[in-house]
């Protein structure tokens, strides 16, 4: 391994060897995502290894990787963010991921979307069913 990587840092590297995402929930172009689903991605250099503190994480325009968990899986780690609340219903879920390699040197910026599901008709009418039943002075009705 330890001439492979000598290669590798050669001056006469062609082919540069970065990080790359090998794995997403949701899955790439995901539709009917469940509101409250984490997002997990994988990054991966089987070569390098990735910086741990190179990785970042955001959805939706903002940064949530002191939000998210990431732990060491085989050649790289494991980013995982639970939001604290639902998305929208029916929203577009944007989610970027930044990693470097232990050499320095960073992936394209890996960028993917899902869209969370459609407000379902008979959810809609149950929840105005309880706030009608909220409003109701059942005492009268006796």
């Amino acid at each position: 391994m330890d001439q492979i990587q000598s290669i590798f840092k050669s001056k006469w590297l062609i082919f540069p060897s970065w990080p790359f995402v090998s794995y997403t929930h949701p899955k790439i172009f995901s539709k009917e995502v469940n509101r409250g689903t984490s997002i997990i991605v994988d990054v991966v250099d089987s070569l390098f290894g990735v910086d741990y503190s190179s990785i970042v994480m955001i959805v939706n325009g903002y940064d949530v990787t002191n939000l998210s968990t990431i732990s060491p899986i085989n050649g790289g780690f494991r980013v995982h963010y639970k939001p604290s609340i639902g998305f929208y219903w029916n929203a577009e879920v944007s989610v970027v991921i930044k990693a470097a390699n232990n050499n320095g040197v960073y992936m394209p910026d890996y960028q993917y979307w899902f869209m969370i599901e459609s407000r379902k008709l008979n959810t809609m009418i149950e929840e105005a069913v309880h706030r009608i039943a909220e409003k109701v002075d059942w005492s009268q009705l006796e």
